[in-house]
């Protein structure tokens, strides 16, 4: 079992394993899920799942994260923080 240093270190390296960082985005502790969700090499089906996260700054690191893809972003036009409905209106306008 890796200690929250050892987690927060993985969830936040490039090198990780798409496995791995599915694995930790299923930590109990927000702040690693956090970290795998802002991860840029982080699986676009992780990312999804996570932008269903209960915690706020999870869905905010999954629509500011530059991969995540148009069908997450416009789950994440009804999502109840303004703040993340806004980013994913933007990030799609910006699209078109």
């Amino acid at each position: 079992m890796d200690t929250l240093d050892e987690a927060a270190a993985k969830a936040v390296d490039s090198n990780t394993p798409i496995e791995e960082l599915e694995k930790l985005s299923r930590s109990r502790d927000s702040y690693i899920r956090t970290l795998v969700a802002k991860n840029k090499t982080t699986a676009l089906e992780t990312l999804d799942k996570l932008a269903r996260d209960e915690c706020r700054a999870v869905r905010l690191m999954v629509v500011q994260n530059s991969n995540v893809n148009d069908d997450t972003l416009a789950f994440l036009l009804s999502d109840p923080s303004e703040h993340i409905r806004k980013m994913a209106e933007s990030r799609l306008s910006k699209k078109t």
